[in-house]
């Protein structure tokens, strides 16, 4: 038995040990901070690693911009890290990105200087490079800016 107190009249010694016997499960109305959704077995996830200096770029252009440039590195991720990836417009399609709105996104991306467009023909998948993006001073590093922006 493990105890931190003597004990007296009015309160008893504390004994630890009883105490994780009787641990309770947590009610299920109550979820823990950290229980995220799961992954279905054989369902896609984004689950990437992205610079924060890009996906604070990004997160500044309009419409689907922002949800084709996560899809662009997952491709990248899936292709093993590879920064030359082909769209996908059946994926773009299921994350409520239209043909059309596909192809200006890619145009907002381009023109944020977040990817290069290395091809574009008609009737095949568009193939985009990411690129990184630069910090906001040349001397600065990454550190640095992260320091600037909590204050």
């Amino acid at each position: 038995m493990v105890t931190t107190s003597t004990g007296s009249a009015d309160h008893p010694p504390i004994d630890f040990e009883e105490l994780r016997r009787q641990r309770r499960p947590r009610p299920q109305s109550q979820p823990a901070d950290f229980d995220l959704p799961g992954v279905v077995k054989g369902e896609g996830y984004i689950g990437v690693r992205i610079p924060m200096r890009w996906f604070n770029a990004l997160g500044k252009l309009p419409g689907k911009a922002v949800v084709l440039g996560l899809l662009l590195w997952r491709w990248a991720v899936l292709k093993k890290g590879c920064s030359t990836v082909k769209v996908r417009p059946g994926e773009a399609r299921a994350a409520g990105v239209s043909r059309n709105t596909m192809y200006a996104a890619l145009d907002r991306l381009e023109q944020a200087g977040l990817i290069l467009v290395v091809s574009r023909q008609r009737s095949r998948a568009a193939v985009v490079r990411i690129v990184d993006v630069p910090c906001r001073d040349a001397g600065s590093t990454v550190a640095g800016n992260l320091a600037d922006e909590e204050e």
